[in-house]
């Protein structure tokens, strides 16, 4: 990186051998959305669901000067 551009406390960090990461998160839903389907006329179809709302998350980070990537699940 340029040190010409970067900020003060990443300066700081490096030479005190610290890390920075830059985290996010992610929820990812598992039950289907149900838009349409097709059906003959007058016949209402049958969708077999089991009628939970489950999700999944997951947070990630990547340390600033090395690219490692972190996760928890």
């Amino acid at each position: 990186m340029d040190t010409l551009h970067v900020p003060e406390f990443k300066k700081i960090a490096k030479a005190e051998g610290a890390i920075i990461v830059y985290g996010d998160e992610a929820s990812f839903r598992q039950s289907p959305t149900l838009h349409q389907t097709w059906a003959p006329v007058n016949a209402q179809p049958k969708i077999l669901s089991k009628g939970q709302r489950n999700s999944q998350k997951i947070f990630g980070a990547v340390e600033l000067y090395s690219g490692n990537f972190l996760y928890k699940h």
